[in-house]
């Protein structure tokens, strides 16, 4: 994946829970700038927690190849407050994870590696939420941004 300078990341609406509401799993395409699919990514999470759970939802997040071959694969608990995402390789390796912490007048995350060290922080404006920076020392290094269709 590092040898894209941007990635994009579709979500596969389900036609279900666009007329009726009932949350589904969530699935995804992720294509390189060419638009040529790379990755597949779907959820693994229970229809009960989906549903009343909501955002706040247990999940497993698996990110395969074209042929099922597993990548990366994250994994949430349920949570109150503050989320934190463990990320495996495809072998079921940790290789770091992603904490929710307290902030104020923003979103604030921090990506962490196999030992517990910050790496990078992840911030979100509260007025854009569908927009968050990643910062190395201070510096952006990556931007996540959601486009509506």
């Amino acid at each position: 994946m590092l040898e894209h300078d941007s990635l994009t990341v579709q979500q596969e609406v389900e036609h279900l829970e666009i007329f009726t509401g009932f949350e589904t799993k969530n699935r995804y395409r992720i294509l390189n700038p060419q638009g040529e699919r790379l990755f597949f990514a779907y959820e693994e999470s229970g229809g009960l927690a989906r549903q009343f759970l909501q955002t706040h939802r247990p999940l497993t997040i698996n990110v395969v190849t074209e042929d099922r071959q597993p990548q990366i694969v994250d994994q949430r608990a349920f949570f109150w407050l503050f989320s934190d995402l463990k990320i495996a390789d495809g072998q079921g390796n940790a290789i770091g994870g992603i904490k929710r912490r307290f902030a104020i007048l923003k979103r604030l995350f921090d990506l962490y590696d196999t030992n517990g060290q910050v790496v990078a922080t992840i911030e979100g404006p509260v007025l854009r939420p569908n927009t968050f920076r990643i910062l190395q020392n201070g510096q952006e290094i990556a931007r996540v941004v959601k486009k509506w269709s």
